[in-house]
């Protein structure tokens, strides 16, 4: 009579591609659905449309599940995609800079506004700010990163950080007064 030829046990079925599929589809989805509305309100607040938010966090997302096989790895794959945000936002703020210059030299002409919402004044002046300070004012007051999290998503050590959200709140407080005195 032979040995039994050693069996896995029941519960343990080896897992083959399409399984493999499945969960990485399932943790990504998991991923997009607790994470897109964080990514695009970081995104408008950068560069001041809802549109182009959307878009940029759609953009992000995309490159996220493209790469999955290394993003799905990392400790906070949410703050990767926020990264991604950040740097297409800061491009997309220096694009709309060239494009206000651009106009300014045709003239004026009509312009396409998205409707306005009830937070929209303040984040329409914090994506006028310089775009490191815009950054860490989102990440620290709209997306509630603690000072690391903000420090590591802005790029720059916790001390810059902080020297970009006294100047980008002195920007903001600046505006204020200025569109109060307007008003009077």
């Amino acid at each position: 009579m032979q040995p039994e030829a050693p069996t896995a046990p029941h519960d343990e079925v080896p897992m083959d591609a399409d399984d493999y599929l499945h969960k990485d589809d399932a943790a990504f989805t998991e991923l997009y659905r607790r994470e897109f509305a964080r990514t695009a309100t970081l995104a408008r607040s950068l560069c001041g449309s809802w549109a182009v938010a959307e878009e940029l966090a759609q953009d992000a997302f995309l490159i996220a599940h493209r790469k999955w096989g290394h993003v799905g790895t990392m400790s906070d794959p949410g703050q990767w995609v926020r990264r991604v945000v950040a740097n297409r936002a800061v491009s997309s703020f220096h694009r709309r800079a060239a494009e206000r210059r651009a106009l300014r030299r045709l003239g004026p002409g009509e312009q396409l506004v998205d409707p306005p919402g009830p937070a929209d004044a303040i984040l329409d002046r914090v994506a006028d700010l310089p775009p490191k300070q815009a950054l860490a004012i989102a990440a620290v007051y709209i997306d509630q990163l603690d000072a690391a999290e903000a420090a590591a998503l802005v790029g720059c050590s916790q001390s810059t950080l902080r020297t970009h959200l006294q100047r980008g709140r002195a920007a903001l407080r600046a505006a204020h007064e200025t569109a109060e005195a307007e008003e009077r």
